[in-house]
């Protein structure tokens, strides 16, 4: 027992003496997110190193052995990291942390890992004693130093889009640079060999790099927790996304509190804020829902011919070439749209109001006009709408049944009569439409919205039953259905190709 009491009284000693040393060094400063997470903030001449002080483990070894030539046990860093806890969350003002974007002081700030990027209407600066605005995590990687003189259009020369959907990825790509706004996920769809994963490793690298290039999980909790210790979520090679994830996409996307329990607690809990900019990629689009698919902008990649592709390191050192230039355009660009900002006036806003606003804005900062963009992004939204209508099979047999009918009415029960006799020629297996009137009642609300921005009317009526009404604005004249019951689709996590599969010619912007 006197044994174990000096021991403990020796880790007692090491622990004040580390604690007081970390506390009275001029460099070293405590901070805490809303209350809830303790960081070491480390100022150098370069810049700063911010740490959770949870993972600060190697630090407070060297703290340790620098000073006073001693290693710590495993029990005796805990307690120090829990004495520092303590002292930054209630010994000092609460701060408001960001993962690599923020906002402050009229400004749009960027951390680059060490020094950080200060983003004004009149131009950019490299800051190396920024305010306690970031946070940062194990996983985030330090990002290359900007360089003036480049030229964003040079990013497309890594891949194939089509020149219609230039316009709109650029200004997709800029705005990711925004934060506190709520950002469309960008969905990378197209064959195989189109460079899909290789395309998302490159938004990461230029927007957050990360050691974590794929965020896909099948445990919640751990998406979660994936989401708040970064700025871009990356879900990789997906061939669908369950209801539950894509319930939970919406959150993530539009911003929203995650309750989470304090450690070592079962009655205390604490709330983080997420909104994070997603990109998912797959071979078909893999998001199904409408109330998804209505946060999505989807950009169809090309397949990249056989005699144009490059092996992974050449083109890994051409991309890391470039990437400092085009990130300084990107901070140029920023700028300059942060200056139009206030003036964009439109007479039509999208679900994601505040994205579409700066989408115009650097529309015209790229030297093109915001009707452009609009005109981009409408025909985006509409080619959305389709997908999700026909993702529905309600959804896909209405569609199909307004082809050669100019009004679709009556009951639940006898429209579903109607439905079921064209549900083969549709592509619906009839199992699949609704059972009842209670479950057509409910599936109908998700797909009312998409009807009616297809262009058809839909009206209720109330006798005994409720009476549906569905009528042409115009009678079409084509179904465009597919009619195959069964999409194929690979399973998820399926091979695409690697990083060698881009463009290395020049791609240049629209047009």
């Amino acid at each position: 027992m006197k044994r174990n009491g000096k021991q403990q009284q020796i880790r007692s000693n090491q622990a004040k003496k580390v604690i007081d040393q970390i506390l009275t060094q001029d460099n070293i400063s405590l901070i805490n997110h809303r209350r809830t997470d303790g960081f070491i903030r480390v100022q150098y001449d370069d810049g700063v190193d911010i740490m959770p002080i949870s993972g600060s483990s190697i630090f407070v070894q060297q703290i340790a052995w620098t000073h006073f030539e001693t290693s710590l046990s495993d029990a005796t860093v805990k307690q120090i990291h829990q004495t520092l806890n303590a002292n930054a969350i209630f010994g000092r003002d609460a701060s408001e942390l960001n993962s690599r974007v923020a906002h402050h002081d009229g400004s749009i700030w960027y951390d680059l890992g060490r020094s950080v990027v200060r983003i004004s209407s009149n131009g950019w600066e490299i800051v190396t004693d920024p305010p306690n605005i970031f946070k940062r995590y194990s996983q985030g990687k330090r990002q290359v130093i900007p360089q003036l003189g480049g030229n964003y259009w040079d990013l497309h020369n890594f891949f194939f889009i089509t020149p219609e959907q230039r316009l709109l990825f650029a200004c997709w790509v800029l705005a990711s640079f925004i934060p506190g706004i709520p950002h469309p996920a960008l969905v990378l769809h197209g064959s195989q060999g189109a460079a899909k994963s290789s395309t998302m490793k490159v938004l990461l690298k230029l927007i957050d790099p990360s050691q974590n290039e794929d965020a896909q999980t099948d445990d919640e909790n751990q998406l979660l927790l994936n989401a708040s210790h970064r700025h871009v979520l990356p879900l990789d090679n997906l061939s669908m996304v369950s209801p539950r994830m894509s319930d939970l996409l919406c959150k993530i996307i539009t911003g929203s509190g995650r309750v989470r329990r304090k450690l070592f607690s079962d009655e205390d809990e604490v709330i983080n804020q997420l909104q994070n900019v997603v990109i998912m990629n797959g071979i078909n689009i893999p998001a199904s829902r409408p109330d998804l698919l209505d946060r999505c902008t989807t950009i169809n990649l090309q397949r990249i011919p056989s005699e144009l592709r490059l092996d992974e390191k050449t083109l890994r050192e051409r991309f890391d070439r470039q990437l400092p230039f085009i990130l300084g355009d990107c901070f140029t660009l920023v700028s300059k749209a942060m200056a139009l900002y206030p003036e964009i006036q439109l007479t039509k806003l999208f679900r994601l109001a505040d994205f579409t606003k700066w989408g115009a804005a650097f529309a015209q900062a790229l030297g093109h006009s915001k009707e452009e963009f609009m005109a981009a992004y409408q025909q985006n939204q509409n080619d959305l709408t389709e997908e999700s209508l026909l993702a529905s099979p309600l959804g896909r047999a209405i569609k199909y049944y307004m082809g050669d009918h100019e009004v679709l009415e009556g009951t639940p029960t006898s429209i579903l009569i109607k439905l079921n006799g064209v549900a083969y020629e549709a592509g619906v297996n009839p199992r699949d439409l609704p059972e009842n009137a209670y479950s057509f009642g409910r599936q109908f609300n998700s797909v009312q919205t998409n009807l009616e921005q297809c262009g058809m009317h839909v009206e209720f009526k109330r006798s005994r039953e409720r009476i549906y009404r569905i009528s042409n604005s115009s009678k079409a004249g084509v179904r465009n259905v597919e009619t195959s019951v069964v999409q194929q689709t690979l399973p998820l996590n399926s091979d695409d190709c690697d990083v060698s599969d881009m463009l290395p010619e020049e791609n240049g912007g629209p047009s």
